[in-house]
Protein backbone atom coordinates (compact mmCIF):
# COMPACT_ATOMS: atom_id res chain seq x y z
CA UNK A 1 0.00 0.00 0.00
CA UNK A 2 1.38 3.72 -0.75
CA UNK A 3 1.57 5.95 2.20
CA UNK A 4 2.36 9.51 1.74
CA UNK A 5 4.39 11.18 4.59
CA UNK A 6 4.98 15.49 4.74
CA UNK A 7 7.78 16.77 6.70
CA UNK A 8 9.69 19.52 6.95
CA UNK A 9 12.53 20.29 4.46
CA UNK A 10 11.47 17.17 2.55
CA UNK A 11 7.98 17.98 1.67
CA UNK A 12 5.46 15.02 0.44
CA UNK A 13 6.94 11.63 0.19
CA UNK A 14 5.45 8.37 -1.21
CA UNK A 15 6.53 4.86 -0.07
CA UNK A 16 5.05 1.41 -0.30
CA UNK A 17 4.30 -0.51 2.71
CA UNK A 18 2.84 -4.05 3.36
CA UNK A 19 -0.50 -4.25 4.65
CA UNK A 20 -0.72 -4.32 8.36
CA UNK A 21 2.42 -2.02 8.92
CA UNK A 22 2.39 0.41 11.79
CA UNK A 23 3.55 3.73 11.53
CA UNK A 24 6.69 2.93 13.37
CA UNK A 25 7.47 0.46 10.93
CA UNK A 26 7.22 3.19 8.06
CA UNK A 27 9.52 5.91 10.28
CA UNK A 28 12.16 2.91 10.64
CA UNK A 29 11.80 2.48 6.69
CA UNK A 30 12.18 6.13 6.00
CA UNK A 31 14.96 7.04 8.77
CA UNK A 32 12.55 9.57 10.52
CA UNK A 33 13.22 10.84 14.13
CA UNK A 34 10.37 11.58 15.69
CA UNK A 35 12.30 12.98 18.90
CA UNK A 36 10.28 16.68 19.02
CA UNK A 37 8.25 15.75 16.32
CA UNK A 38 4.16 15.55 16.30
CA UNK A 39 2.57 13.16 13.95
CA UNK A 40 -0.69 12.28 12.63
CA UNK A 41 -2.37 10.04 10.49
CA UNK A 42 -5.05 11.87 8.14
CA UNK A 43 -4.73 15.02 10.38
CA UNK A 44 -5.77 12.74 13.51
CA UNK A 45 -2.87 12.68 16.51
CA UNK A 46 -0.77 9.14 16.47
CA UNK A 47 1.50 7.21 18.16
CA UNK A 48 4.02 4.97 16.62
CA UNK A 49 1.62 1.91 17.49
CA UNK A 50 -1.18 2.87 15.56
CA UNK A 51 -1.87 1.04 11.74
CA UNK A 52 -1.59 2.48 8.88
CA UNK A 53 -4.31 2.00 5.96
CA UNK A 54 -3.86 3.41 2.58
CA UNK A 55 -4.83 6.05 1.35
CA UNK A 56 -3.27 7.64 4.68
CA UNK A 57 -1.11 11.01 4.85
CA UNK A 58 1.52 11.06 7.43
CA UNK A 59 2.08 14.82 8.73
CA UNK A 60 5.09 15.29 11.15
CA UNK A 61 4.94 18.27 12.72
CA UNK A 62 7.52 20.46 14.92
CA UNK A 63 7.45 21.08 18.08
CA UNK A 64 9.13 23.29 20.42
CA UNK A 65 10.99 22.59 23.49
CA UNK A 66 10.22 23.66 27.04
CA UNK A 67 6.92 23.75 26.89
CA UNK A 68 3.99 22.06 29.17
CA UNK A 69 1.72 19.37 26.81
CA UNK A 70 -1.30 17.38 27.64
CA UNK A 71 1.58 13.94 27.11
CA UNK A 72 -2.22 11.55 27.41
CA UNK A 73 -2.45 12.92 22.99
CA UNK A 74 -1.04 10.59 20.81
CA UNK A 75 1.92 11.77 19.10
CA UNK A 76 2.88 13.53 21.91
CA UNK A 77 5.37 11.73 23.04
CA UNK A 78 8.31 13.98 24.16
CA UNK A 79 4.99 16.01 26.05
CA UNK A 80 5.70 19.07 24.03
CA UNK A 81 3.71 21.29 22.40
CA UNK A 82 3.47 21.96 18.43
CA UNK A 83 5.61 24.96 17.17
CA UNK A 84 2.96 27.45 17.17
CA UNK A 85 1.97 27.53 20.40
CA UNK A 86 5.41 29.44 20.65
CA UNK A 87 4.14 32.37 19.26
CA UNK A 88 2.68 35.33 20.96
CA UNK A 89 -1.28 35.97 20.15
CA UNK A 90 -1.55 40.18 20.65
CA UNK A 91 -4.82 40.93 18.82
CA UNK A 92 -6.22 42.40 21.95
CA UNK A 93 -2.90 44.45 23.07
CA UNK A 94 -2.51 47.99 22.62
CA UNK A 95 0.60 47.24 20.48
CA UNK A 96 -1.35 45.69 17.73
CA UNK A 97 -4.02 47.94 18.04
CA UNK A 98 -1.97 50.64 17.71
CA UNK A 99 -0.08 49.32 14.74
CA UNK A 100 -3.16 47.99 12.88
CA UNK A 101 -4.45 51.92 13.55
CA UNK A 102 -1.13 53.19 11.39
CA UNK A 103 -1.64 50.58 8.89
CA UNK A 104 -5.51 51.72 8.41
CA UNK A 105 -4.44 55.49 8.45
CA UNK A 106 -1.81 54.45 5.60
CA UNK A 107 -4.07 53.02 3.71
CA UNK A 108 -7.14 55.56 3.49
CA UNK A 109 -3.85 58.20 2.98
CA UNK A 110 -2.79 55.93 0.13
CA UNK A 111 -6.47 55.79 -1.32
CA UNK A 112 -7.05 59.37 -1.04
CA UNK A 113 -4.07 60.24 -3.26
CA UNK A 114 -5.21 57.32 -5.79
CA UNK A 115 -2.06 55.48 -4.79
CA UNK A 116 -4.44 52.41 -3.74
CA UNK A 117 -4.20 48.97 -4.62
CA UNK A 118 -3.80 48.09 -8.15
Amino acid sequence: MEISIVRPGFGRQSYSMPVGSTLGELFEKVGVTTEGQLFTINGEPADRSTPLTAPAVVDLIPVSEGLAADSSRPGRESGLKPWHATIPEFRDEGLYRAFREALEARREADLAEGDGPD
